[in-house]
């Protein structure tokens, strides 16, 4: 590819505000000509920001994503999502971003930043043999992020522990997390990546840190599941 924009970047330990920093750089490719731009210590909305505006002064090239902290992650943006990123950065940011979490603690409510809940964070942003899909209350309605259309879909609560919905016509089940919460209060739905694929859609919308910005091919997401049990096959051996 004679021109591209790439974001290299790695997510640091410090945080600021409740929100993780990043280090890397942005390198912009013109033939043989090659530009970069090092930034230190940016949260996620000033790192894209800047993406955004080094993107305005060349419209019309591709844009890559890197995130040199997590080994294969290398995401190519739709023409869509440079549109978006390059016009109205709020926007995109917003669609990528997870929001504020409304926790009880003593019951107490409280709103903390999603990046303080470290523990599910990390377990929401890795991939395995579950993924997990952002739960939300819109004016009393209980609601999931579809998997396959991307929308927000109606939940029903099916037991403590369990949750389905309908997206694109196919009904999908999940478990909340955490379980030490009730129902009401649980900001995840886990699902099995095999019931995901058994459901036969082309694609599906993961919007997580392993699968930014959020689309996924169905075969893609298929080799993913087989590399990582593959992995986890080998990981168990060596441990015997």
């Amino acid at each position: 590819m004679d021109s591209l924009i790439t974001l290299c970047y790695s997510r640091q330990a410090g945080m600021e505000k409740g929100e993780y920093v990043h280090r890397g750089t942005i390198v912009v490719q013109q033939g043989d000509t090659v530009s970069s731009s090092p930034f230190m210590d940016l949260v996620y909305k000033k790192m894209m920001t800047r993406l955004s505006n080094v993107m305005n002064g060349y419209p019309d090239m591709p844009v890559k994503l890197e995130r040199l902290d997590i080994p294969g992650f290398s995401q190519m943006l739709s023409d869509k999502e440079r549109l978006t990123l390059r016009t109205d950065p709020t926007a995109f940011i917003n669609a990528t971003t997870i929001p504020p979490i409304t926790v009880v603690v003593r019951d107490k409510a409280s709103t903390v930043p999603p990046r303080l809940l470290a523990g599910y964070d990390t377990l929401a942003g890795a991939f395995g043999e579950k993924v997990y899909l952002r739960r939300r209350d819109q004016g009393g309605v209980d609601q999931v992020e579809g998997p396959i259309s991307g929308r927000w879909k109606k939940l029903t609560v099916v037991a403590n522990s369990f949750g389905s919905f309908v997206d694109d016509g196919i009904e999908i089940s999940g478990e909340f997390r955490p379980l030490s919460c009730t129902p009401e209060r649980t900001p995840w739905l886990v699902v099995r990546v095999d019931d995901l694929l058994a459901t036969g859609a082309s694609r599906f919308y993961l919007p997580r840190e392993w699968n930014y910005p959020g689309w996924i091919t169905r075969q893609d997401l298929k080799k993913k599941l087989e590399d990582f049990l593959r992995e986890k096959a080998e990981a168990e051996r060596s441990m015997q």
